[in-house]
């Protein structure tokens, strides 16, 4: 099965595995539902990107980075160590089943890396 995002672009005619996510376009009231579109600054401190939400249908989140710098993301508590789902620079992670918990995200470089983060809630 194929995620909502990835099955609208490739309606669209697009194939890339790592893209921008910059168009206003891809947000969740343009699908029909309520939620949020933004973008963050994500630094080598665990914080909560997203509050835990038992209505959450949706979750994309992408690493804007265009050098080497990962970002990691676990949910339902902070990050510590090594912990968590890696997005590489460029990269994203949008979840099958999107978790309700909260979001919590970190950034292997010093100076921070800009995340995208898309939340669709029903």
């Amino acid at each position: 099965m194929r995620s909502l995002l990835t099955a609208l672009l490739l309606s669209l005619g697009i194939t890339a595995s790592a893209f921008a996510i910059t168009d206003t376009n891809f947000r969740p009231a343009n699908w029909g539902l309520a939620g949020s579109w933004s973008t963050i600054s994500v630094t080598t401190s665990s914080y909560v990107a997203l509050a835990a939400n038992p209505g959450r249908v949706y979750l994309l989140i992408q690493n804007n980075d265009t050098g080497s710098s990962t970002i990691r993301v676990k949910f339902n508590s902070a990050i510590t160590g090594t912990e968590g789902v890696v997005i590489t620079a460029g990269g994203n992670y949008e979840p099958m089943i999107p978790p309700t918990g909260s979001v919590h995200v970190q950034s292997s470089a010093a100076s921070g890396v800009t995340a995208t983060i898309i939340e669709g809630i029903k």
